[in-house]
């Protein structure tokens, strides 16, 4: 197997090997008749047969990189099972599952591919952003407490006024926000390196991660005006789509509410971040 790469591969056999670690790291007698370790191979092994017997399909080489992960996940539970039998100690032979595991957990999880996952994630309709949120936020999180030096600095973003650009005309009409959503991904496109990653956080939420091996104040400044540039053209683009509809004068009867992007930056080094939950928690605090 290629540990270099990473493998993106089903989503039931990602989370099986995570429940599986999430799991025998709780557990303090897997030896036990109530261990559910042998109820994961099991399933391991179901999973197996039903990519061996799909492989001749379009997705050849996806669900092979599936097999070969699994057959080694196999062998690791059956070798501390065999371990176990032949007497030995319990606790360093379950400590050995512990790595094995987590060390294929960590190819599952892409995360040498960081970037190669962004850019083949199903994406969002309108921004173009990847959007399967259980995924993203455990790539996240990897980038948290694995990649920060690569990728130190965040961007907390939510979308003005969403709802409210729905129903400009008082009534609900979702293509305007459709819309206003494809302007503002274009918009963060054009104005971020193709190495920075973005995604979708939330219903109008957007995270960024930017790809920068040196944070001065300098660079923050200069952040800050290009965040607020993106907010004008924003502002302008959706305006002149208002215009373009005749629907500007029912935006104006709204009270002509803000448009664009609120933003918080975030930098890694200086702030108490650890997980993805602790991103949440800020966006919560700042946009609620």
């Amino acid at each position: 197997m290629n540990g270099n790469n990473g493998f993106n591969i089903s989503f039931p056999l990602h989370q099986e090997i995570r429940g599986m670690y999430n799991f025998i790291g709780e557990r303090h007698d897997p030896y036990s008749e109530t261990s559910k370790i042998p109820e994961y191979l099991k399933s391991a092994r179901n999973m197996i047969e039903k990519l061996y017997n799909n492989n001749g399909n379009k997705k050849k080489r996806y669900d092979s990189q599936a097999f070969e992960i699994t057959v080694e996940l196999i062998k690791v539970v059956e070798e501390f099972y065999e371990n176990g039998k032949d007497g030995y100690n319990s606790k360093k032979n379950l400590e050995r599952l512990k790595s094995a595991i987590k060390e294929i957990y960590n190819k599952v999880n892409g995360n040498n591919n960081i970037e190669t996952f962004f850019r083949n994630a199903k994406k969002h309709e309108h921004t173009g952003f990847p959007k399967n949120y259980d995924e993203i936020y455990e790539k996240i999180d990897y980038i948290i407490k694995n990649k920060r030096d690569k990728y130190p600095i965040f961007i907390l973003l939510d979308v003005k006024n969403l709802k409210g650009v729905n129903e400009i005309c008082g009534y609900t009409i979702l293509a305007h926000g459709d819309e206003y959503l494809r302007i503002v991904g274009e918009s963060l496109r054009k104005y971020f390196k193709k190495g920075d990653l973005f995604a979708m956080f939330g219903g109008d939420e957007i995270l960024g991660m930017l790809k920068q091996p040196e944070i001065s104040e300098e660079f923050k400044r200069g952040l800050e005006e290009r965040l607020d540039r993106i907010n004008e053209e924003i502002n302008t683009k959706f305006i002149t789509y208002l215009k373009e509809k005749n629907l500007y004068k029912y935006y104006k009867l709204k009270g002509e509410f803000p448009l664009g992007i609120h933003y918080k930056i975030v930098d890694l080094n200086k702030e108490n971040i650890r997980s993805v939950g602790d991103l949440r928690r800020i966006m919560f605090e700042k946009y609620s």
